[in-house]
């Protein structure tokens, strides 16, 4: 099915409606404080990174740690850290409460300006966020199962959490590869992307460890015989370090080629601070 409108969403669309998701909120919360008195190493090494820094990519430091991890009889204690901390995650984001959300926020109003159109929506997030909404504006059960997916699974069954394809980490930590979960959705992005007439991406930084997600979209679009058949793409970033951020990871996507890509394609940008 073609759709008008593709709507990719990350952890900036929940921050845009002021809830608590980011990484650092999970570190700072009751549920992940409890876990660090269980002696879990991978989850005291996270807390000592952000303590440092104020802020973490946790996808970043599950690179970093396997890296460093050099004792192979450590492998089967660190799947059990990591499983952990997966799981309190898991359990920190089913506290979230939704009963504010914003109708006056960017977020809401980009579903809320497509609800009318062939309209699909990529959600990164675990969070409920947009099936809420979705269900304010009056979509039914089925129509939101239909047009929402949920590219990193969901907190009643299991998140996706873990790494990209071409994270460098020890072969003996292929657990955490995003790939290797049970529940992981080998959903062709890429066919939505090519197939649509708009997309949005809101709050998703295009970061490395979705880059296997935008591979193919990004490369194609960049090259020469796609001038004609170019996208409309909207761009929501927050602030300057987010708009440098996402032009940093647009670089590496279309491999040195962002001149050619802003030629093919029509990009519009929307500041949400």
């Amino acid at each position: 099915m073609k759709f008008e409108n593709v709507i990719i969403i990350g952890n900036g669309f929940d921050l845009n409606q002021h809830l608590p998701t980011s990484y650092s909120n999970f570190i700072n919360s009751t549920e992940f404080k409890q876990l660090l008195s269980t002696k879990n190493y991978f989850a005291e090494h996270l807390y000592r990174k952000h303590d440092l820094q104020n802020w973490i990519d946790v996808e970043n430091e599950l690179t970093l740690y396997s890296q460093g991890q050099s004792v192979q009889d450590a492998v089967n204690a660190f799947r059990e850290e990591f499983s952990i901390v997966s799981e309190c995650l898991k359990k920190y984001l089913q506290t979230i409460d939704y009963s504010t959300l914003n109708e006056e926020a960017l977020s809401y109003k980009l579903i809320k300006e497509n609800i009318d159109s062939e309209y699909l929506i990529l959600d990164f997030n675990y969070t409920e966020t947009v099936a809420k909404i979705l269900s304010t504006l009056g979509e039914s059960d089925e129509q939101i199962k239909n047009r929402h997916i949920k590219v990193h699974g969901r907190l009643n069954t299991d998140v996706i959490f873990g790494v990209e394809d071409r994270a460098r980490i020890k072969n003996e930590h292929v657990f955490l590869r995003k790939a290797y979960n049970k529940n992981f959705l080998a959903a062709n992005l890429n066919s939505y992307l090519t197939e649509s007439s708009i997309i949005h991406f809101f709050g998703h930084s295009l970061g490395a460890s979705d880059h296997m997600y935008f591979d193919d979209f990004f490369s194609t679009y960049s090259l020469k015989p796609y001038y004609k058949q170019g996208k409309e793409i909207h761009l929501y970033f927050y602030g300057e370090e987010s708009y440098n951020r996402i032009f940093m990871e647009m670089d590496e996507l279309t491999n040195k080629q962002l001149s050619k890509f802003r030629q093919n394609n029509s990009l519009k940008f929307i500041n949400t601070m």
